[in-house]
């Protein structure tokens, strides 16, 4: 070969070779080596016959039944027809692991088929590729590359690769060597944070032609369903709290500012920099410093700024603290990180870096200075403290926010269907429900949150309205513990068999008055505190109701009249 150097598809990253003008595609198949012209710069494909595909090494994981379930759930959701599941799986629930079986399972098929194509896996972030790397190969056995930007792991031949989104629209795009990416032989997508919906994954499935999995602890994004054509649901939040796969959690909050007139920016974060000190209450550092200063914490506030400006005031007060976000570099980034994991730094802040790819199981506070109206946002935040520990009881949540108050618990986000992204439908990933009244401390008149009393004109709250909106700030107030207490004891102290026979009997109820799914599962958590998700109750066949399900019934229905009869009052006052 005349001045023709071979390169291995490990160091096919000098594809993107600036000198190279032309490609070759005429003839690209998917066993196809490349070859770089030293003198011409030329990136070109010519077939050197088929390639054998790396041999499988030994593997011995072994799956909770929890993650049995899963695929096996993801595998009846094939068998119905899905060609683009798209998984619900919550914080801690081993999805790294679920991956790294899904891949090693598709490999072993294709290779008993003489197959040789691809398992990709998608991640928009770049924290999950050494994570997914280490349980690929050091966990199953599987040879891993990377398609990122000009990483060393780059290798097209390994049998699974990681990929960006950002990094397969542009070679998908390459006048140079688009082709090749479009016909890698791809046999299963498994996309990772899929409520992001990126435009690489989209292109991916249209190219590729493969099957689809898209896995996410919070699948509320509007148009999701038009992608993905099925919701398989893993163990939910409050199961794996139940059966301790997660640590629990105790909620403070506040009710929180009236924010009907604020903006909301495009990921859900509530834009009051300008009228309400980001609508807070109660003193940050001192609420913290009271009860919680022995903990790991986090902390998330409205933009980089203020995340500094927290992390100054805490070291003001004594209190090794500072703020990771995305004008650091990547290396000074994982050194704040890894001094953070080892007590060196107590308090971190953030605005979104910390959203995702954060795994430091010891943190069990977060501080949420961060109002938000988009349940993926609330939900993601609180999955940063609820990974279990040795030592950790539960984790503690400081909501000077409001986001409790305002989105609910972090275990009450649920849907059974995928947004279509129609016109008049409900956003999944907003809260719709009545503002909480309030009782005018003048008056003593109920009525819904508002600055100033309709009845007597008494000023409800004072909002400071402040020429830097970089400065931090907050009302004067105390944060309460949020929690149904009643529901939760219950939920304790009944047997599996009496659960199962409350919810029989509210199917049956069900059943005979023509009410829908929905009314029995919000029954059932209002009498226990938790969505029936658990399999020992989710497949309960309806039973005649007993005495104790009528009673809750009853109780039930009069509870509703006298809020709704309170509710009408404060409408006329």
């Amino acid at each position: 070969m005349n001045n023709e150097t071979t390169v291995n598809t490990r160091d096919f990253s000098m594809v993107a070779y600036p000198k190279a003008r032309q490609i070759n595609t005429a003839s690209v198949n998917h066993n196809a080596s490349v070859s770089l012209s030293e003198e011409e710069g030329r990136v070109c494909l010519s077939g050197k016959g088929k390639s054998e595909p790396p041999s499988l090494n030994p593997c011995t994981v072994e799956l909770y039944p929890k993650q049995k379930r899963l695929v096996t759930d993801i595998r009846m959701a094939f068998a119905k027809g899905a060609k683009r599941p798209c998984v619900q799986a919550a914080t801690g629930f081993g999805k790294a692991i679920v991956l790294g079986y899904i891949c090693r399972n598709a490999i072993e098929k294709m290779q008993k088929s003489g197959r040789n194509e691809r398992v990709v896996i998608s991640v928009d972030s770049l924290t999950l590729v050494d994570q997914l790397i280490n349980t690929l190969e050091g966990m199953f056995g599987l040879t891993v590359g990377v398609i990122q930007g000009w990483n060393e792991r780059f290798n097209l031949d390994a049998q699974v690769q990681i990929a960006t989104p950002q990094t397969l629209t542009r070679r998908f795009a390459s006048e140079h060597y688009g082709r090749l990416y479009q016909q890698y032989p791809v046999a299963m997508l498994l996309v990772d944070e899929s409520h992001v919906q990126h435009r690489g994954i989209k292109e991916a499935a249209e190219y590729w032609d493969c099957k689809v999995i898209g896995f996410t602890a919070t699948p509320y994004a509007k148009g999701m369903g038009l992608f993905y054509d099925a919701l398989v649901k893993a163990d939910t939040l409050d199961t794996l709290m139940e059966d301790g796969d997660l640590a629990s959690y105790r909620a403070f909050s506040h009710a929180t500012p009236d924010f009907a007139d604020c903006k909301t920016s495009i990921n859900g974060d509530i834009q009051a920099d300008d009228k309400y000190d980001d609508g807070l209450i109660g003193d940050v550092v001192k609420t913290w410093k009271s009860k919680w200063s022995d903990r790991l914490t986090i902390g998330f506030a409205t933009k980089i700024a203020k995340a500094e400006a927290f992390a100054k005031l805490f070291r003001e007060n004594g209190v090794s603290s500072i703020a990771v976000h995305s004008k650091l570099s990547k290396e000074d980034a994982e050194q704040i990180i890894a001094d953070f994991k080892s007590g060196k730094i107590r308090v971190l802040w953030s605005v979104a870096s910390l959203i995702k790819g954060f795994d430091v199981p010891e943190c069990s506070c977060m501080i949420d200075c961060q109002p938000t109206r988009s349940l993926m946002r609330h939900v993601q935040k609180g999955g940063r403290v609820l990974r279990k520990h040795p030592g950790k009881e539960y984790a503690v949540i400081l909501d000077h926010a409001g986001n409790i108050q305002r989105n609910g618990l972090f275990e009450d986000a649920s849907i059974d269907k995928l947004s279509m992204g129609k016109k008049n439908e409900k956003n999944p990933d907003r809260v719709e429900k009545e503002p909480q009244l309030i009782e005018c401390p003048n008056c003593k008149v109920q009525m819904k949150p508002t600055k100033v009393c309709k009845n007597c004109g008494h000023e409800m709250q004072e909002y400071s309205k402040r020429d830097n909106p970089d400065e931090i700030g907050w009302q004067d107030g105390e944060l309460v513990e949020f929690t149904n207490k009643a529901a939760g004891k219950r939920n304790r102290q009944a047997s599996w068999e009496e659960k199962q026979q409350f919810i029989g009997g509210l199917r049956w109820v069900a059943a005979n008055k023509h009410y829908k799914d929905g009314w029995v599962n919000h029954k059932y958590k209002e009498q226990f505190g938790v969505w029936p998700n658990d399999p020992r109750v989710k497949n309960q066949p309806a039973v005649p109701p007993s005495a104790k399900v009528n009673d809750f019934l009853v109780n039930s229905r009069k509870a509703y009249f006298a809020k709704a009869n309170a509710k009408r009052k404060a409408v006329a006052a």
